[in-house]
């Protein structure tokens, strides 16, 4: 089951990014990533799902395997944002589409988490918005390396109907 706005809100509070340094990423299959943060003291393993049926983002504590053969977008982004800071992590307005800022020395960039059940994807962009590549590249949805991607803007309207999508309870973790 795929996460509401509301909850995606209260899982990015609860993982407190802001000030992280990402210090390194796994891919353990084509629909899943894995960034290990380290923030004061405390590290952090943000687990990204973009499988139908099944798109969300939160904390892992346990190992996360490492696929066999290196992935392309692991490949890529362990090459650009490996050891970035990410400066804020926050949802545009409720539509399921997370926008992390990140920094290091010398350039800035923006990863896209869009969390739509059937367009889900991870996009790395540069600073102007300009696709550096993407988790699943798609053609008719303007989603190749090189091209503008359409930040959407905040609907307000939406704001009204928040309480529409409550944040269901979960079972406890059996460990």
């Amino acid at each position: 089951m795929s996460l509401n706005c509301n909850e995606i809100n209260l899982i990015l509070s609860e993982l407190n990014l802001k000030g992280s340094f990402i210090q390194d990423i796994i891919q353990p299959g084509y629909d899943s990533l894995a960034l290990y943060t380290y923030k004061e003291g405390g590290a952090k393993t943000v687990f990204i799902c973009t499988a139908h049926d099944a798109c969300r983002i939160c904390e892992v504590r346990r190992k996360i395997t490492k696929n066999e053969k290196p992935l392309r977008f692991m490949e890529f982004l362990r090459s650009r944002i490996k050891g970035c800071r990410i400066n804020f992590a926050e949802q545009i307005g409720l539509e399921r589409l997370i926008k992390m800022d990140l920094s290091n020395a010398e350039e800035e960039f923006i990863l896209y988490i869009r969390l739509w059940n059937n367009a889900a994807n991870v996009i790395l962009c540069d600073k102007n918005n300009l696709i550096l590549d993407s988790m699943y590249r798609r053609p008719n949805k303007g989603e190749l390396t090189g091209m503008a991607f359409q930040e959407p803007v905040a609907d307000e309207s939406k704001f009204a109907m928040k309480d529409k999508w409550p944040v269901r309870p979960f079972p406890e973790d059996s460990e």
